[in-house]
């Protein structure tokens, strides 16, 4: 099942991802990427580029306050190193603290086929074991 924010009339739902659970092995980072691939589709339709602003605080407050600032801090961490965000400071504007992201599909899409190809692995192995073990 997919996490997903939906907004309909102040509430937000929230759910989670087991391929993005595997990935991280953290919940939050797991929450994070859906909550990312979001904003992504919506900055591009919007304003044409992936980069999105969002403060900490926000982002705890879109998670409904599920997780403490140090634990997103900690899973947005867990993300750039799998190397599925980059993150910045505004380039435009040098006194600006707040971190901007930018999630990368295609990496995310290399870990989830990977994912795939190891899971079809144990799968053959285990088939195998049995067999042999009849």
């Amino acid at each position: 099942m997919s996490y997903a924010a939906i907004e309909e009339e102040g509430s937000i739902f929230i759910t989670i991802r087991q391929e993005y659970f595997d990935i991280t092995n953290d919940y939050c980072a797991a929450k994070l990427i859906e909550y990312f691939k979001r904003w992504t589709k919506w900055k591009l339709e919007v304003h044409r580029t992936p980069w999105i602003y969002q403060p900490l605080r926000r982002i705890q407050e879109d998670l409904i306050g599920e997780h403490s600032k140090n634990v997103i801090r900690r899973a947005i961490l867990r993300l750039e190193e799998l190397g599925l965000i980059e993150r910045r400071h505004n380039p435009g504007n040098w006194q600006d603290k707040t971190w901007q992201y930018k999630l990368n599909l295609g990496r995310l899409s290399e870990l989830l086929e990977d994912r795939k190809r190891k899971k079809k692995e144990s799968n053959r192995k285990s088939e195998a074991f049995h067999r042999n073990n009849q």
